[in-house]
């Protein structure tokens, strides 16, 4: 069951109902946060949503409180979740839903709709960024290499150890530093920029640099799974790999 929290007198969401939880616990949500189940219109205090015996969905919708919205694919305008539809992932009213429909069937483009970035089209992207990232991370070991007395030689295992800790280290380092930043600041690693794809939050949102840190992290847990976290792009629905999932984060095509 997936959820609506408030943060900042914004809606953030959907989350799964674990998810919620979780935050509750890290203390990101207090028992007076106001959370709203997915296709309800009540909004209630976190705590009484999850009382024994509640039902969130029989409350009335506090003063004040913010309602659920989505901004229609076509018409831009602002509507709940009770007078539109989320079709392919992307939010129609109920006006223009046989419009879009129509225009899907004719395959026509339509402005604004998220196309999500497929897997093929990703790889291509996580290459010329290994490639990018080669150019810097290959002349570090040559020199790091030189500065280690012994590196070279085989027998010298400390001498290997080191070599094997700092070279990597750095990798990761330069790695991360390199996703963070360019995810963080232009949504876009240069390898996304070439292939025209950016990463954002479900809700269309941003990523923000702590997200971008968290999907960096995520996105060893998808290769640690023998790549499966990675496969799952080519099968789900909105192209999410495992750490799409995770962090709640989408890749999609610019406009």
């Amino acid at each position: 069951m997936a959820w609506y929290y408030v943060e900042n007198n914004e809606s953030v969401g959907p989350v799964q109902e674990s998810d919620l939880h979780a935050l509750s616990q890290q203390g990101k949500i207090t028992a007076q946060t106001m959370v709203c189940r997915q296709g309800d219109t009540a909004w209630v205090p976190f705590a009484q949503a999850f009382a024994p015996g509640s039902a969130a969905v029989a409350v009335a919708d506090p003063a004040g409180a913010p309602r659920v919205s989505h901004s229609c694919v076509m018409c831009q305008k602002s509507v709940t979740a009770d007078d539109a539809v989320q079709l392919s992932g992307n939010w129609v009213c109920a006006t223009c839903k046989p419009l879009y429909l129509q225009k899907l069937k004719e395959g026509a483009t339509i402005s604004g709709v998220r196309r999500y970035a497929g897997f093929w089209i990703r790889v291509g992207a996580k290459i010329i960024d290994s490639l990018i990232l080669m150019m810097v991370t290959i002349p570090f070991q040559f020199i790091a290499t030189a500065l280690i007395p012994g590196a070279n030689d085989p027998k010298a295992i400390g001498a290997v150890i080191a070599l094997a800790v700092v070279t990597n280290g750095f990798n990761i380092l330069s790695n991360l530093a390199y996703q963070v930043f360019f995810l963080g600041k232009y949504a876009a690693t240069p390898g996304k920029m070439v292939c025209k794809i950016k990463v954002i939050r479900s809700n269309g949102a941003a990523v923000t640099y702590g997200r971008a840190t968290g999907r960096y992290f995520a996105e060893i847990l998808s290769g640690l799974t023998l790549g499966i976290g990675y496969l799952m792009v080519a099968f789900d629905e909105e192209k999410r790999g495992l750490h799409d999932r995770i962090c709640d984060t989408r890749v999609i095509y610019k406009d």
